[in-house]
């Protein structure tokens, strides 16, 4: 995409090989590539974002990435979140009025969810945007690693949690997953100045005892508007998430093949 300073979008994802549910998870390479590059090859499908950066404070990482043709920033070792590190960043680069957080974890986004991101930011009024989708599998439902979220009746989050919520006073018999919530995308897309005043608001009760730091944004007060996700994405936050993403990913090598050699 090509315009003026004023609308740029820079796409930042914040990448660390200390992940404590799935050790070194952003250089598993069962697929035959990092998982961070293939987060990287489906945000660099994104349409409205001018620019994508890896940041990280690991050199294994910086060298993996920078072998593959990514644009890497390298950033300080104790930054608390992935938050920060996007802070980071817009630091660095100055000027720049939007920024989207993609959490290295996320190689399955849909690159038209970030250009919805990308275009609500541009269109306002608020200055942190998310998503979220249907909760596809019962399983999601009670597992911490899924975060769920509600919102109110104009798309803005009410709360983001671990639990299970909305909780079904009447039990979850006779429900759908559509009736159960929905769970959140990690992507954020933030204003400039909400994104440097939200790095440096220290943690609040809610963040630390859900492990969220989207919570520090509704403690504070701050509006978050909940985009309905377009795909399925997949976040890896275990073990089984990444097996299940590494067959997903191969039989969609094996069925595109099917389809080169029917084409012949």
């Amino acid at each position: 995409m090509s315009g003026s300073a004023r609308e740029t979008v820079v796409l930042v994802i914040p990448a660390s090989l200390s992940s404590r549910r799935l050790e070194r998870k952003m250089l598993l390479d069962e697929t035959g590539t990092p998982l961070i590059l293939h987060t990287w090859m489906q945000a660099r499908k994104a349409t409205a974002v001018d620019r994508v950066i890896i940041a990280t404070a690991s050199e294994e990482l910086r060298d993996v990435a920078e072998a593959a043709g990514a644009e890497v920033v390298m950033t300080a070792e104790d930054l608390p979140s992935g938050t920060d590190r996007v802070a980071a960043v817009a630091e660095a680069l100055g000027d720049v009025p939007y920024f989207v957080n993609l959490q290295g974890d996320e190689p399955t986004i849909d690159p038209d969810d970030i250009d919805a991101v990308a275009q609500a930011l541009r269109a306002g009024p608020h200055d942190m945007v998310t998503l979220s989708q249907p909760i596809a599998e019962d399983s999601e439902w009670d597992d911490p690693n899924t975060v769920k979220v509600v919102v109110d009746d104009e798309g803005v989050a009410l709360y983001f949690s671990r639990a299970a919520i909305p909780h079904p006073k009447a039990g979850r018999a006779g429900l759908s997953t559509a009736d159960l919530g929905r769970k959140h995308v990690g992507i954020y897309g933030f204003s400039r100045a909400r994104l440097l005043a939200f790095a440096r608001t220290p943690r609040t009760s809610l963040e630390n005892r859900e492990g969220l730091e989207q919570l520090r944004a509704l403690q504070k007060g701050i509006s978050i508007r909940v985009l309905e996700s377009s795909g399925n994405t997949v976040g890896i936050n275990s073990r089984e998430d990444y097996d299940r993403f590494v067959a997903s990913h191969r039989n969609r090598l094996v069925e595109g093949s099917a389809s080169a050699d029917g084409r012949k």
